[in-house]
């Protein structure tokens, strides 16, 4: 506003709606007032986004302010469409006019999360949830790219054929089963983006040449599937949470980039699981993020299969560039299978290095605070290796030889950032990090960062120009995150938080 000067009414038209396209809908249409020429204007890319009107209003209030905003648009075209309610039955009647009003208007993105609590949903067989059915008028929309829906009942008519512009689908609690999946991915042609989380309808999921365009597949909480086979020469990035019981098999992912693997409270029933297969049908990707599940079987058999293991290994990770291990639990035993993946997976490329550790501080007076420590293994360098981050860090002892093992094994280390844990600032929000299940641990309530870090000066250093920066969780850099940061909450993770 320089020289009282009204810059923004000088934008065009174009940047001018798209920008009220991201404000939320009462605001976007106040703007109406200014002028004449403002009066249309929030309509042309009008994204209506309501799910920050539940819970503010009764249900007849919410009806009545949608429906109010519904009316009032008079253009052909809504780029999205976004609500967030529960329970349904209130609104069920008006839910289906609503969809049907979005895609009259050629909607582009579909949001739509009607989940309830999991404490609402305990108990109760998948049959006899009463979902929300998809209106049949969503699949014959030829405009829809982006399509999320959890918790609704998805049946598709007899002649559906495919969404013929979908990019995007993420389903949580819907009721898709094999055909249905095989029907997406081989008639929806341009998907891209395939989420499945909670869908107990699930006992296969094979991803082949038909779907060649799909870049991204996550998989969170699918309990009843137990066949996996990926075959996809176009998928770049495999996310999955949950228990690794299934039989799965990776072939022609030569794109594959970035892989999430975590069963963290979800660890697989069956110990025979074959892990080391999923290494190495994954051994030529560039990011990786693992959990205790994988490190710990594969440190634990090399005592059973030797021959298997003499022959099988070391398995060199040659491209792997970014590494990430989430450690809920952390003492000299979870040391020790730290020290086995390096030695059996030596990584020549790895350039960075995250670990997260558990938020509370184990009991020193326990049998396994006090367990013997493991030599590191010798032969492991990390020649290539810039960056290091340890978030929760709370300078215990295994925490120290990790720090010590790294330190000294990394010539060309640029920077080790060590990351406190978040100190509660109240007893309630004590009582609330009890109910972790940690029994034998303990909540850290201060710490001497400057003590602790002129400990860390005095540690040997293979790297000369290593700079070591000690925070606490307040100040920590958020610029310096791992790819699958946001993969903490969308896991469900919330002892790492």
């Amino acid at each position: 506003m320089a020289g009282r000067r009204d810059r923004l009414s000088k934008l065009p038209d174009p940047i001018l709606a798209h920008i009220l396209s991201l404000m939320p809908v009462a605001p976007a249409r106040r703007t109406s007032i200014l002028s004449s020429r403002w009066r249309e204007l929030w309509k042309e890319t009008w994204a209506p986004d309501f799910t920050g009107e539940v819970g503010r209003h009764t249900p007849d209030e919410l009806v009545a302010i949608v429906d109010r905003y519904l009316q009032l648009h008079t253009n052909k075209k809504i780029r999205s469409f976004r609500l967030c309610l529960h329970p349904v039955n209130p609104y069920e009647v008006r839910l289906e006019q609503w969809v049907e009003f979005a895609v009259s208007r050629s909607v582009e993105e579909l949001h739509l999360d009607l989940s309830p609590s999991p404490e609402i949903m305990a108990g109760k067989p998948f049959g006899e949830r009463n979902q929300f059915k998809v209106p049949p008028c969503l699949f014959s929309s030829g405009s829809i790219t982006h399509l999320s829906l959890g918790y609704c009942d998805l049946r598709p008519p007899v002649h559906f054929g495919s969404l013929p512009l979908l990019r995007s689908l993420s389903l949580r609690n819907v009721n898709i089963d094999d055909g249905m999946l095989r029907g997406i991915l081989s008639n929806c042609l341009l998907l891209e983006n395939l989420t499945l989380r909670e869908c107990e309808g699930l006992r296969s999921i094979h991803v082949t040449s038909s779907g060649a365009r799909l870049k991204r597949l996550v998989l969170v909480d699918c309990w009843d599937v137990v066949d996996l086979k990926i075959s996809g020469p176009g998928l770049e990035s495999f996310h999955f949470f949950g228990e690794l019981s299934m039989d799965f098999s990776f072939e022609e992912v030569s794109s594959l980039v970035d892989v999430f693997v975590c069963s963290i409270n979800r660890e697989c029933s069956e110990p025979w699981h074959d892990y080391t297969k999923l290494l190495s049908d994954l051994a030529h990707v560039r990011i990786l993020t693992l959990c205790p599940a994988t490190l710990m079987r594969l440190t634990i058999w090399e005592e059973y299969f030797v021959e298997y293991y003499e022959n099988h290994f070391p398995l060199r990770l040659e491209n792997l560039r970014e590494l990430q291990m989430l450690m809920p639990y952390f003492d000299a035993e979870y040391l020790t299978y730290m020290y086995g993946f390096f030695r059996l997976c030596p990584s020549p490329s790895l350039e960075k290095l995250f670990v997260r550790l558990p938020k509370l501080l184990e009991d020193p007076n326990t049998s396994s605070a006090k367990a013997k420590i493991t030599e590191p293994p010798e032969g492991v360098q990390f020649d290539n290796l810039k960056v290091v981050k340890i978030n929760n860090f709370k300078g215990s002892r295994c925490e120290m030889e990790l720090v010590k093992f790294l330190l000294g094994r990394a010539s060309n280390l640029e920077f080790l950032v060590l990351v406190s844990p978040q100190i509660p600032a109240s007893d309630d929000d004590r009582s609330t990090w009890v109910e972790c299940r940690f029994s034998e641990s303990r909540i850290v309530t201060e710490m001497d960062l400057s003590d602790l870090h002129m400990k860390l000066l005095l540690l040997p250093k293979a790297s000369s120009h290593v700079e070591i920066i000690m925070s606490a969780y307040s100040e920590d850099d958020s610029s310096l995150e791992p790819t699958h940061a946001s993969l903490y909450c969308d896991a469900d993770l919330y002892w790492l938080i």
